[in-house]
């Protein structure tokens, strides 16, 4: 957007909040700091409410040179209403159109091109959940990962029951390495989609994965002492373990000492290389973390919203078909 279109939608906020003013009852404290806001605005966009108004006929005002300025004014609540509330048949019916072209635009991998054919369909049709989810999809091919999740939560506003709209999130959080979230999102994908296999083989990628690390990081500590690795393994053998989890953690501190104290230096970087987020505990004790962890499936989609690294998921998905 360039800062004459954004002077201008400012400037169309400002004449809604004057309207505002002028026709509800409210209170001297509320019309002073509308009042402010507005001089904040006014001035944070460099715009001169006297010298531009807006003429009789809503086509705007000339400038001090006798220019007719560029954009028609507008009344953006009557905007809102048309494009968010009520939407016209014939402008869902363009929408409906303007997002198929989109749709082929993504077949032909040109992602860019989808991008702003969805963003005109939103445009005409801003409640419509299936352009939301479609756009994530783009914004997955072109690495904005964080976008395709407000996307695809922006689906979800508008159908709460939107199986991909999570499965796309789920992609887009491993890709951000946000295990987690990514397997949240795959569950409450295959929650209301229990036969979609695509989900199921994703998060049973990222849990295997979570376990792999978990080998990777019990390699790193432990190196080549043996000693440790046999009091681990031990530990983990013991069905009793969970109940005795304070009580090994001891063990394993006291009799090795140099070691934990050689995790606790190494832990940090080799964490960030592998990307696991450690939550740190909140008060005292000699250190430890709780780890929530798994690796990326993919640093990038496929054709159909698949995961590179490893096999695919969501096949319908890269196409943005819906």
């Amino acid at each position: 957007m360039s800062a004459e279109d954004c002077r201008h939608f400012v400037k169309c906020f400002l004449a809604w909040l004057k309207k505002q003013v002028n026709e509800r009852d409210f209170g001297s404290d509320v019309v002073e700091s509308i009042e402010v806001a507005t001089q904040c605005l006014e001035a944070a966009y460099d715009i001169t409410s006297d010298a531009e108004g807006t003429d009789e006929s809503g086509q705007g005002a000339t400038d001090g040179a006798g220019k007719i300025r560029k954009y028609p004014d507008v009344d953006l609540f009557d905007m809102f209403q048309s494009t968010c509330v009520d939407v016209l048949p014939d402008r869902k019916e363009r929408a409906e159109e303007i997002k198929n072209e989109g749709n082929r635009l993504m077949k032909e991998s040109k992602f860019n091109e989808a991008l702003l054919a969805y963003n005109k369909a939103i445009n005409l049709d801003a409640t419509n959940a299936t352009f939301y989810c479609n756009r994530a999809a783009a914004y997955i091919r072109l690495s904005e990962y964080e976008k395709a999740i407000s996307d695809c939560k922006l689906a979800l506003v508008y159908n709460p029951q939107y199986g991909k709209a999570y499965g796309r999130m789920g992609i887009a959080y491993s890709n951000l390495r946000k295990y987690e979230e990514a397997c949240d999102a795959y569950r409450k994908a295959i929650e209301l989609e229990p036969n979609n296999d695509d989900y199921k083989n994703n998060l049973h990628i990222i849990e295997g994965q979570v376990e792999n690390l978990g080998q990777q990081l019990f390699n790193h500590i432990a190196g080549d002492n043996m000693n440790f690795r046999n009091l681990i393994m031990e530990i983990l053998s013991d069905p009793q373990m969970s109940m005795a989890s304070c009580e090994a953690a001891s063990r394993v501190a006291s009799q090795f000492p140099d070691v934990i104290n050689e995790f606790q230096s190494q832990l940090s970087g080799f964490l960030n290389r592998t990307g696991v987020n450690v939550q740190q505990p909140t008060s005292g004790g000699s250190g430890g973390s709780g780890s929530t962890a798994a690796t990326s499936s993919a640093n990038n989609t496929s054709g159909n919203d698949e995961q590179q690294t490893p096999p695919p998921s969501d096949r319908n998905g890269g196409s943005a078909n819906g």
